[in-house]
């Protein structure tokens, strides 16, 4: 599976070599940079397995389940684009809290991702894009020693960084109407084994300055380090829709 993904991801960076000579002329296109500021709200669900110090655990979490324990969250976009250029950031950050039966204790988990992307247009109505995603994981639990006469108060905590490559395609504007999408993939045992995303979009921009985005989200990540009681891995999908409002200045 690895070694199939590092032929797709090298296939697709020789036609970002290729092409890159070829962009089409942006004469006829506005010039200069115009900047994007979205807040966006995510309604996460979450499947897959993860392993703490060689205990495995299933995942399978809806968006009320998530909710019901989070104590914080931030979802933020930004991009900065021209007629042929663009780089764009985005951000995920939650933290959720759950209590233990009979007040034993507590579990905490905090989860934040970071992406930033670079894009270079190759025709009208798409772009290439490389870029980078860092994950940062950590959970603790406390067990107060209530029911049993120990205290227990450990965490565990993991970040890296899987590198991407990928495209983004976009119907051209009409009557302030967007249709696109977005797909990416990475990791390569660099990071993640594997990892991989995609996105597509509907936006409405009902004044030069205001646009009304959704969208659903795929993000997936297959990650693993250790052996034995040392080991971790974190094999999770994340997915669900998405509501933005989007800010161009």
């Amino acid at each position: 599976m690895v070694r199939l993904s590092k032929s797709i991801v090298t296939a697709v960076v020789l036609a970002i070599v290729a092409t890159i000579g070829d962009v089409p002329s942006a004469a006829a296109q506005d010039e200069g940079w115009e900047f994007v500021v979205a807040p966006y709200f995510l309604a996460p669900y979450m499947s897959g397995s993860v392993s703490v110090r060689g205990l495995d655990q299933e995942v399978d979490a809806g968006a009320g389940d998530i909710f019901d324990k989070l104590t914080f969250g931030g979802m933020l976009a930004l991009e900065a684009h021209s007629p042929d250029w663009a780089i764009a950031l985005d951000g995920i950050y939650m933290g959720l809290a759950q209590d233990l039966p009979n007040a034993e204790g507590k579990v905490d988990f905090d989860q934040g991702v970071v992406q930033i992307s670079g894009f270079r247009r190759v025709a009208p109505w798409a772009e290439v894009l490389i870029g980078g995603r860092l994950n940062v994981l950590g959970g603790s639990l406390y067990r107060a020693g209530i029911v049993l006469p120990d205290t227990l108060d450990v965490g565990e905590s993991k970040v890296w960084f899987d590198p991407f490559v990928g495209a983004r395609l976009q119907v051209p504007r009409t009557d302030g109407l967007r249709l696109g999408v977005r797909a990416d993939v990475g990791g390569l045992g660099i990071g993640s084994q594997i990892a991989w995303q995609i996105y597509p979009v509907i936006g409405y921009r009902f004044a030069p300055w205001f646009e009304l985005a959704a969208a659903y989200r795929w993000l997936s990540m297959d990650y693993e380090t250790g052996t034995t009681t040392d080991r971790f891995a974190y094999d999770v999908t994340t997915f669900g829709p998405e509501i933005g409002l989007v800010f161009h200045f």
